[in-house]
């Protein structure tokens, strides 16, 4: 039976100045599960220096058989917009994991 991945990802500007950004999402299936995984692309954010924001944009319908526990990760990656230049890159991606149970 489909079900919905649902993610969330909490973004931060370090600054030093506010920015205009591009988040992308991207959906890892385990094996066993099959569903469209086509990246979830939030365009044109804005958030002042020392700013946070939390983005939800909808999910991914998966299936998984056998019943059974899956884990799924959702990979984050932040581009900032010009002009801003962002002076630390190595901060601008992230991954988090849950599993469900699938019945």
């Amino acid at each position: 039976m489909p079900f919905a991945v649902l993610p969330s990802a909490g973004i931060h500007n370090d600054g030093p100045s506010a920015a205009v950004f591009d988040v992308t999402l991207t959906l890892i299936l385990p094996s066993g599960c099959s569903g469209t995984t086509t990246p979830k692309v939030v365009q044109n954010q804005s958030l002042a220096s020392g700013g946070n924001l939390n983005l939800s944009p909808g999910g991914w319908t998966v299936t998984c058989a056998p019943a059974g526990s899956y884990g799924f990760t959702v990979n984050v990656s932040v581009s900032v917009d010009p002009p801003v230049v962002d002076p630390d890159l190595s901060n601008n991606a992230g991954s988090g994991s849950s599993t469900t149970q699938v019945n």
